[in-house]
């Protein structure tokens, strides 16, 4: 917020706003703010939770744009799954994914299959602030979905060229 600020000054007056002495009180009230909204007590829900989960309508949109009708679309959709599935904040990760960063498994619990990630790029994205409680994340099939991740992911790495090494290729028209 500061440096919209000072940016809005800087182009429309030509003033800098940081480290000038005729805005010392907008830093100090800046910085009261600050401290009085993370002082602010917070249910237990919100300080844990981080961002709150798409809503149902909003996915629906989500999965009428992946129709899965073109490579481009294709790979939009499976990237966006890996994200939304794993947990990732973005994409920096995946550049380093290969076709051996994929693990199709079979739960013997509960015998539905999942897609799962070699851990090394795993543990280098998720933060876990109680390794005592650290869950396995991966994604499980949906049979009665037609949206079901696990068939995506081996939709999509049917159809990726087996000379290609990287996940993520250009996709081709």
């Amino acid at each position: 917020m500061k440096a919209a600020i000072h940016r809005h000054v800087l182009t429309t007056n030509g003033r800098s706003i940081i480290g000038n002495p005729d805005f010392e009180q907008l830093k100090i009230t800046q910085s009261a703010c600050t401290t009085r909204y993370l002082e602010e007590p917070r249910t237990t829900e919100e300080r844990e939770s981080g961002y709150k989960d798409i809503n149902e309508k909003d996915m629906k949109l989500i999965n009428t744009y992946f129709n899965r009708s073109d490579p481009v679309r294709l790979q939009r959709e499976v990237i966006f799954k890996i994200i939304w599935h794993f947990g990732f904040r973005g994409r920096e990760w995946l550049r380093g994914f290969d076709k051996n960063s994929v693990i199709f498994s079979i739960c013997p619990t509960s015998g539905l299959q999942y897609v799962d990630l070699k851990k090394t790029q795993l543990s280098k994205c998720t933060n876990y602030k109680k390794p005592n409680e650290r869950k396995c994340i991966v994604m499980f099939e949906k049979p009665e979905d037609e949206q079901c991740p696990f068939k995506l992911m081996k939709k999509y790495i049917d159809l990726r060229p087996a000379t290609v090494i990287c996940l993520f290729p250009k996709p081709l028209k």
